[in-house]
């Protein structure tokens, strides 16, 4: 479409949320702001060029994120309640 036609940040703000990397990305980042060390290193490096050190925990951690409606008051408490915390 036109430029004019089209909210350029209503359409960023969706293929930032169809990404499959968005809800990762922020979890391992708030895993490392807590913990000291993400599931990836560097932070920042997602992708299957560098793998998770634990894929199972990123993932259901990601999953419950995005089903919580990315709510970070939540991830948080979940990273502060869990074992290796």
């Amino acid at each position: 479409g036109y430029v004019s036609e089209v909210d350029r940040r209503t359409e960023l703000g969706k293929l930032v949320l169809d990404s499959p990397f968005f809800d990762k990305t922020i979890v391992n980042r708030m895993f490392s702001q807590f913990l000291g060390y993400g599931f990836t290193r560097p932070i920042d490096d997602l992708g299957p060029h560098n793998p998770p050190t634990n894929e199972v925990l990123l993932e259901e951690l990601a999953k419950d994120f995005r089903k919580a409606s990315y709510d970070m008051r939540a991830l948080m408490e979940w990273i502060v309640l869990s074992q290796p915390y």
